[in-house]
């Protein structure tokens, strides 16, 4: 199959060790490359990893040594806090292949008692969203379109989101519905099929 998708996402830290604990003991995700950057003496300037996530894709993060020239030391890792937009407008969604594996996740989340919210029902797909160390907003979804065929009435407020406050610090979830929207579609389900030879 011809892969188009994203090949991996980078992003940046100033706690390797925490990344890599978080991704890799918490996300149960392999380290698939670690690499240093190094100036023309051999001081090390720079560490780099790559986590696996199961499919193919990976998501990288680069990590400045106290010895990188003209970098800072901290800054907004959650990405949203440093540009002054609401939590969540950026945030990072991996596949979950069914409910099932969703439930597993959020369990696992939970075994490590890291904060992760329940399931939301997106009508067209189910997620959980929870921050990683560094404050940035996570996902896992599954497509699952109103797998019940049941129909949900509630009272729409626009003014409500899933993404609550501006700190990265704020609760990742707030009470109340995403979009006014008040009945969910017909059941429909979306599978997929992989022939290997």
């Amino acid at each position: 199959m011809k892969r188009t998708g994203a090949h991996h996402l980078g992003l940046a830290t100033y706690d390797y060790d925490g990344i890599v604990e978080f991704y890799t003991r918490v996300l149960g995700w392999a380290i698939a490359w670690q690499e240093v950057m190094s100036g023309p003496d051999g001081t090390v300037h720079m560490k780099h990893v790559f986590f696996d996530t199961g499919d193919g894709s990976y998501v990288s993060f680069m990590c400045p040594t106290a010895d990188m020239p003209n970098f800072p030391t901290t800054w907004a890792t959650d990405i949203n806090s440093g540009l002054g937009v609401m939590n969540g407008a950026y945030h990072f969604a991996f596949w979950a292949e069914s409910v099932e594996e969703l439930e597993e996740k959020q369990a696992r989340l939970r075994q490590y008692n890291h904060p992760v919210t329940e399931i939301i029902d997106h009508e067209w797909s189910k997620s959980i969203y929870f921050r990683a160390p560094d404050g940035l907003q996570l996902e896992f979804r599954a497509e699952a379109f109103n797998v019940t065929n049941h129909v949900n009435y509630a009272n729409p407020d626009p003014r409500q989101s899933f993404f609550a406050g501006t700190s990265p610090n704020d609760p990742v979830v707030a009470s109340g519905t995403f979009s006014p929207r008040t009945k969910t579609p017909s059941r429909q389900l979306q599978f997929g099929l992989r022939l290997s030879f």
